[in-house]
């Protein structure tokens, strides 16, 4: 009776005051845009990354044969006797390859430096605004890079760990495929079952990155101990960390079809300004439109990027202050009228 009287009692709101204060934390510190775009950069926490990327996965079964056949030809033309040739050749050509090489090498390591700072930044610089402490651009760029560290080796070993289940989703489709219409049925039902499971492995793993991260930042805890605390969290708050995750999904999705609509007006009026130009006969207006229009394109994408990821990760980082505090039941639990 306890259970069937509490089903129609009204339930207490978790959720929906988090997200609300996360987008008044996003929209009222622009500063934090910026953080936000970079840190999207290595995925705005990566659970939507492993539900997209796993069904891709579904859709394309022999991806993995195709793209190892596409890039057969790259293997080929960087071997070793074949560079030899080029650089008796062409020397300089060859000279420039490797000055071109170790630039894009600096670039890369130089952007992972500032995309894994600004996620460390991110997060404590949510925390000092929860906590209704000022903080900046520069005070949030100085506790980030004090954090690279553990931060990078987190996100490092949550990718690897990802990229490995998601690569064992694809063993069943290449049975699949190889059977050749043997054991249709079995084959199917084995791959459906390996998706699942690697799929649910591989969300367990964005979950522990997510909270670990936050134990790293907002706790000061090392790497190995806030391995061992995510644990811990997620076993107690799981279903509540799948909650999250799928409201979080649902916005995302919601600012794609957003995007997908701002995208059709947007086109509208410069599809006829081309096409203007294009009857005129005014080529450097024609290009000139579709280089500005391309541009402002991908700047509002950038915006619309950097704050949303900014309320994403106010929205987990505010979780975890709230779960990290207290006990806190999920919404179907409540809803049944457990944790009451």
């Amino acid at each position: 009776m306890f259970i069937g009287g509490n089903m129609f009692k009204k339930p207490t709101k978790i959720y929906r005051p988090i997200f609300k204060k996360a987008w008044e934390i996003t929209k009222q510190n622009r500063f934090l845009w910026v953080f936000g775009l970079f840190a999207a950069l290595a995925g705005n926490g990566g659970v939507y990354e492993i539900l997209v990327k796993g069904f891709g996965r579904i859709v394309s079964e022999g991806e993995a044969t195709l793209v190892t056949s596409k890039w057969l030809w790259l293997t080929d033309f960087l071997s070793f006797p074949r560079l030899e040739d080029i650089y008796v050749r062409s020397p300089i050509f060859v000279s420039l390859l490797w000055v071109l090489f170790f630039v894009i090498l600096v670039a890369l390591a130089f952007l992972i430096w500032v995309v894994v700072t600004s996620r460390g930044a991110l997060i404590a610089s949510i925390k000092k605004i929860a906590s209704k402490k000022k903080t900046g651009m520069r005070e949030g760029w100085t506790e980030g890079k004090k954090y690279f560290w553990p931060v990078l080796g987190l996100n490092l070993l949550a990718k690897a760990l990802t990229f490995g289940l998601l690569v064992l989703i694809t063993v069943p489709a290449m049975i699949f495929l190889a059977s050749g219409g043997v054991n249709v049925g079995l084959n199917l039902f084995l791959y459906i079952l390996a998706f699942v499971v690697f799929t649910s492995l591989a969300l367990f793993v964005s979950f522990m990155a997510v909270y670990a991260t936050c134990f790293v930042v907002m706790e000061g805890k090392s790497f190995v101990e806030s391995i061992r605390l995510s644990w811990k969290m997620f076993i107690k708050n799981w279903l509540l960390s799948i909650e999250m995750a799928l409201m979080l999904f649902a916005i995302t999705i919601g600012a794609g079809i957003a995007i997908i609509l701002f995208t059709l007006l947007y086109m509208i009026p410069v599809a006829l300004l081309l096409f203007a130009f294009s009857y005129l006969e005014l080529t450097i207006g024609f290009w000139l439109i579709t280089f500005l229009a391309t541009l402002g394109w991908f700047i509002a994408l950038f915006f619309v990027g950097a704050i949303l990821s900014t309320f994403q990760f106010s929205s987990w980082s505010l979780l975890f202050i709230e779960i990290n505090k207290k006990k806190i039941w999920s919404k179907l639990l409540r809803f049944v009228g457990i944790g009451r």
